[in-house]
């Protein structure tokens, strides 16, 4: 959607931070992390959030200059 400038696209991206939020949060809390690769998974898990998050700001503000439609 964000490829053919929807205004939906905003939403979505928005429910995939959520969800992944959500499903990592509970995956987090039902396994824990695995011992040995400890800090190279939660390293990646601020680098993938933080794509994502910038990924969902970039699409808002192009909604907000009103060049999706």
């Amino acid at each position: 959607m964000l490829f053919r400038l929807r205004r939906i696209a905003v939403k979505l991206f928005l429910a995939t931070l959520l969800l992944n939020f959500v499903a990592t949060g509970h995956d987090l809390v039902s396994k824990g992390l695995p011992p040995p690769g400890g800090a190279v998974i939660l390293f990646s898990l601020i680098i993938g959030f933080g794509m994502l998050v910038l990924i969902c700001l970039y699409a808002w503000r192009l909604e907000r200059r009103h060049v999706l439609t």
